[in-house]
This record gives C-alpha cells, structure tokens and sequence, in this order.
C-alpha cells in the first residue's frame, strides 16, 4: 500500500520543526533565565524580552520531546544519572 501523499508532504514540510525550535530557544538563552527554579511562561518572557504565547508554544513543543518539564510552570529536565567527571 503507498503512503499517503499528504502525510507525506506533512512529514517532509515539518521536519525542520524540532530543530529550528530548539535553535531559536539557545538563541534566546531560555535556559539560562531559566536557571534552577520552575518559572511561568510570563517570568520567562519578561526576562528574555520575548512573547509569552509564542515562547509557551516553543517550551511546550520542547517539552513533549523531552527537553525541558512542564507542569505548570516550565523547569529544566533531571541530568541523567552518569559517571562522575571529577578526578
């Protein structure tokens, strides 16, 4: 059976979603006015001179892949637990 031609062309025209997304929020240095406490999307805006409603469709699509935590708030995700680098 073909794939369907529009879920096709979908897939193709919104590749670059995730990336270009995650490219915007590193520019704007989201994380680092993130810093360790859970803020709103508006402190986040404020703080970074951006717009509240575009910046929640950002962290939220960020979110469903793992990037940051939302629940309410936005925080960052836990560190994994690894192999300590210090000697």
């Amino acid at each position: 059976m073909a794939a369907n031609p529009m879920n096709t062309l979908m897939e193709i025209s919104m590749g670059f979603t995730l990336p270009r997304t995650l490219h915007v929020v590193a520019e704007l240095g989201i994380a680092d006015a993130l810093g360790e406490t859970p803020q709103s999307r508006e402190d986040l805006a404020a703080a970074t001179g951006t717009n509240a409603g575009a910046l929640d469709r950002a962290l939220r699509l960020l979110s469903a892949h793992g990037v940051f935590q939302k629940a309410g708030t936005y925080a960052h995700t836990p560190s994994p637990a690894g192999p300590s680098s210090s000697t």
